[in-house]
């Protein structure tokens, strides 16, 4: 019988070979993966951005190598998502979110061992021809008896496809799953701040006036406001304001002391949303004040014309400037750490000049002087 049915040896699939197989890949199977998916809020309004950190552990540590696929789904099963690999074992993935309702990230595991897969794919190639060649024999054999031997060897072989295309298949499939449900709705929004007074003039807040009323324009979209809080220099409780569904105003009982002056101002929805602002303003209530001129006396008939000025907090406004040389127009100064220069362009005569300046800071307080200067001999 030996003779008769021969077995093909340099392409037969042994037993041993086929269990080693088994056995390596099952052992894949018996890793202990672990899932966990976090977002970085509960609650989301439409518009936002959320942001999801899945974190994969394999035997209870991080996973680590190219073992796996790490795949994810978002806002259901039925639409795949791109993870972005953090560092080894950790992925993250961000959505803005265009509708309300229960939004789910799953993330799940998949083997990925493409030495086994390639090589149970070449057994079943391998097989595949082998039952071609036992089909071929069938076809043309009569004896009964050896016709019942090659339609086991075909079965046998047809077995073992089975098999390893069963094993194919559960390499595709999740081993391991994680989920984060959020929940959006069309009513997360935060209050918004308007417009607020006083009014920023340029990098810093100025007030001229000693009863200065603060304030600013409060709304809701969703569900309205309940609560304005207003906070002054950094009180540890808040001051009666009044807010009239619109604008919370605060207009102080005592004058404003000269100086510098913060503001908070916290404004909570009926659903409890908080919305925050924050802004400081400098009571000036006094004008710049000159500190120096020269030349007095000169023999230069074109002189640097300089005048000193400061403003005790710190508002002058450079823009203010004028400086007339007699009757003159306006001059093209410039200023620089409290100095204010007009070099003289053309030759003057002997004789006395009038300067006229003027300067103010940012909150309208203007000083204004006038002197003389002589070119002599």
């Amino acid at each position: 019988m030996k003779g008769d049915i021969e077995m093909i040896p340099s392409r037969n699939i042994t037993i041993f070979t086929l269990a080693l197989l088994f056995v390596f890949s099952t052992s894949a199977f018996a890793a202990d993966f672990h899932i966990e998916v976090t977002s970085d809020k509960e609650l989301y309004c439409i518009d936002d951005t959320a942001f999801f950190t899945v974190t994969v552990y394999k035997n209870g540590e991080l996973l680590t190598g190219n073992h796996t696929l790490v795949e994810a789904t978002f806002p259901d099963e039925e639409h795949p998502v791109a993870l972005n690999q953090v560092s080894e074992g950790v992925y993250s993935y961000e959505s803005e979110l265009t509708s309300d309702g229960q939004m789910t990230l799953t993330a799940f595991v998949r083997y990925d061992f493409p030495r086994v897969i390639e090589a149970m794919e070449a057994m079943i190639f391998r097989l595949e021809n082998q039952i071609a060649e036992l089909e071929e024999r069938l076809a043309g054999e009569t004896r009964p008896w050896k016709r019942r031997v090659l339609e086991t060897m075909i079965h046998n072989r047809l077995t073992m496809i089975d098999k390893l295309e069963e094993k194919i298949a559960n390499f595709e499939e999740p081993k391991a799953v994680g989920m984060k449900t959020i929940t959006v709705t069309d009513d997360l929004y935060s209050p918004e701040f308007g417009e607020r007074w006083p009014a920023q003039s340029n990098s810093n807040t100025w007030v001229g006036d000693a009863n200065q009323e603060i304030g600013v324009k409060v709304s809701d979209s969703d569900s309205g406001i309940s609560t304005v809080l207003i906070y002054v220099d950094n009180a540890a409780e808040p001051i009666e304001m009044n807010y009239d569904g619109v604008h919370a105003t605060y207009t102080p009982t005592d004058a404003w002391v000269e100086g510098l002056h913060d503001v908070k101002i916290i404004a909570i929805d009926d659903v409890g949303h908080e919305a925050t602002m924050t802004f400081s303003f400098i009571v000036d209530l006094h004008a710049p004040v000159f500190t120096s001129f020269s030349p007095e006396t000169t023999h230069d008939t074109m002189p640097l014309i300089s005048v000193g000025v400061s403003d005790a907090l710190g508002g002058l406004d450079p823009s203010s400037i004028v400086l007339r040389l007699d009757s003159s127009p306006p001059l093209q100064v410039v200023y620089q750490d409290g100095t204010i220069q007009y070099q003289v362009e053309s030759h003057l005569v002997l004789g006395d000049y009038y300067v006229f300046v003027s300067v103010s800071d940012y909150t309208g307080n203007e000083a204004t002087a006038t002197y003389i200067f002589s070119i002599i001999q």
